[in-house]
């Protein structure tokens, strides 16, 4: 309950701040990158990895500053809307009860995205004539999908929730503007589908612990006086604890009533690649 009202308190801030007189500044970008997801501390490892490609959307508003005044503490927000997808392999393990055997099964092709939307507000303060900083928070979500047709494989669909906690540091080269972004992602809760018995819908498994870390490197340059452009080395990163167990349970005429505990275990997601894309 406490993380829900904080949510709402961050979103009536950023509220508040959108409000304000402001200046539009719209990011548009193509970007690239390689994806890769493991399960490391099972018994028997799985891997998702491949190339992922995708579009992003960013629109900042910002205080507007007198020519020739430089104004301490000026205010920021933004909205972030982003989609990355393209053909995973899968890396896993096939595992026979009867003989206690584990043989590796492999399987390429795999349906594969992500979807991620984030409301942020913050302050920038001058630390020098031509050096800036920013710190800022708000609220992210993110949706991956994931299908594999390989037999003892699954459909899998994941839900975050999470307070990006950021700083930035920005500065100026002749007419080139560099920015340098951390960020630390909080993460509040989070939901796991799994399509672990066919016909029989979906496995929900609750997520509470686990917390991410981006990093980013933007350089970017006015072309015309209200059109530029930018590119974007950006690294992310999930590390997401095992989740809550989800009894599931049923009955076969053979073996009569049975029930087991899933559990979605410990996991780790990283992402490094390219963005590229215009200013207006």
């Amino acid at each position: 309950m406490r993380k829900i009202i904080f949510i709402f308190f961050v979103l009536f801030l950023g509220i508040n701040a959108f409000a304000q007189e402001k200046k539009n500044t719209f990011y548009l970008a193509f970007e690239k990158g390689y994806y890769s997801y493991r399960e490391p501390h099972m018994r028997y490892p799985i891997s998702i990895k491949g190339d992922k490609m995708g579009a992003s959307f960013e629109w900042v508003r910002s205080d507007v500053i007198p020519e020739g005044v430089k104004q301490q503490g000026t205010s920021f927000s933004a909205f972030e809307l982003r989609y990355m997808g393209g053909d995973a392999t899968y890396d896993g393990w096939l595992y026979d009860p009867m003989t206690e055997i584990a043989t590796p099964a492999s399987s390429s092709g795999e349906e594969d995205y992500y979807l991620e939307a984030r409301i942020l507000f913050g302050k920038n303060y001058f630390l020098s004539e031509n050096i800036t900083t920013g710190l800022y928070l708000g609220v992210g979500y993110r949706m991956l999908y994931n299908n594999s047709d390989m037999e003892g494989a699954y459909k899998r669909i994941s839900h975050y929730t999470y307070v990006p906690l950021g700083l930035k540091l920005g500065t100026g080269i002749g007419n080139w503007q560099i920015s340098l972004n951390g960020e630390f992602d909080w993460f509040l809760f989070g939901e796991q589908r799994s399509g672990l018995f066919e016909n029989d819908g979906y496995v929900v498994n609750k997520q509470n612990q686990g917390y991410g870390l981006r990093g980013s490197l933007r350089l970017q340059t006015n072309i015309l006086t209200r059109f530029g452009f930018f590119v974007e080395p950006y690294y992310r990163m999930w590390k997401i604890q095992n989740s809550d167990e989800a009894i599931v349970s049923g009955y076969d005429p053979i073996e009569g009533y049975w029930a087991i505990a899933c559990v979605e275990p410990f996991n780790v997601t990283k992402e490094a690649g390219i963005k590229v894309g215009i200013i207006f």
